[in-house]
């Protein structure tokens, strides 16, 4: 996040923290204790939150203050659920997309929040990750989508006589060339902590074998089953990079991953949209650019990941 703009999210977020003092029956609270607690897992975000967007939120509604309350992303969930079971927790919490955010509307943790004029401004698939089963009911508002693909060092790949692949032959073609030049590790990645393997790689590289959304909700109505070949392809596919991750790569986490390629001693780095300002503040960055997770050569269209990540 770099620099605040007035989008249509920024001004639908303004208007649903208004909404929790003046619409949600806290209107009582103004007078007595004019402040909001929000809970965020998003402690990398804390600096722009703090200098930007609660400002903001300040200058348009005075009369009310906003708070941070960040957890380290692995401890948000539980800490969370404590601090609701105790009735200790924000005022405003920052939903994970599907089903956990559910089960705490399901709790009676979330407010129904379907008739919020914000939502308009929002088309159906872009709110799906916080609206019940039958989508009858939203339960918090889009904030952040995120998308994963490949950041790539541009002075090794030109050092190589490399260009960016745009099938998945050629991705291997390109891992096979920078390691048998010895002097880079390929992949600058790590299966120390599950999430990244399961949403930058499996989720990265899969709606290329299982056509995107399509396969998703084949899955969900049951014309297809994980053990088809669509799937297991995917599963195939990141045995395959495995190959390609430094040898000690299951004690490798996020951070040791991206000190890898920020370093120089890595090629490529997979990872999310949600790593461009670490990598934009680097003092390499000019070096860095990024392609899309490639399909198999028998494929007419590549799938990119397009992840709804965050609600309030």
């Amino acid at each position: 996040m770099y620099k605040l703009k007035p989008t249509p999210r920024f001004q639908a977020f303004k208007k649903l923290l208004a909404a929790g003092v003046v619409g949600c029956g806290l209107g009582y609270a103004l007078a007595q204790q004019p402040a909001l607690t929000i809970e965020t897992w998003r402690i990398d975000d804390e600096r722009a939150w703090i200098s930007q967007i609660l400002p903001a939120f300040t200058a348009e509604h005075p009369g009310v203050r906003a708070y941070m309350r960040p957890s380290f992303p692995a401890q948000y969930d539980d800490e969370l659920i404590g601090r609701l079971q105790q009735g200790k927790a924000g005022d405003l919490i920052t939903c994970r997309p599907f089903d956990k955010s559910i089960s705490l509307y399901d709790q009676g943790h979330l407010l129904d929040i379907t008739h919020v004029p914000a939502l308009r401004r929002f088309r159906s698939h872009s709110k799906i990750a916080w609206t019940t089963y039958y989508a009858d009911r939203v339960f918090c508002m889009p904030v952040a989508a995120v998308m994963t693909g490949f950041f790539y060092n541009t002075r090794i790949f030109r050092e190589l006589d490399l260009v960016p692949p745009t099938t998945q032959e050629e991705l291997f073609e390109v891992l096979q060339t920078i390691q048998g030049s010895k002097t880079y590790v390929p992949l600058a990645f790590g299966t120390k902590d599950a999430w990244q393997a399961a949403q930058v790689l499996f989720a990265g590289v899969g709606p290329n074998h299982w056509a995107g959304e399509q396969g998703r909700k084949n899955l969900l109505t049951g014309r297809a089953k994980f053990s088809d070949e669509p799937y297991v392809n995917a599963w195939r596919m990141v045995a395959q990079l495995a190959s390609y991750m430094p040898p000690n790569h299951d004690q490798i986490g996020e951070e040791e991953a991206r000190n890898l390629f920020l370093s120089g001693r890595a090629a490529i780095y997979p990872a999310g949209s949600w790593e461009i300002p670490f990598l934009s503040n680097h003092n390499s960055h000019a070096q860095f650019g990024v392609f899309a997770p490639p399909p198999p050569q028998s494929m007419h269209n590549c799938y990119v990941l397009n992840h709804l990540d965050k609600g309030i």
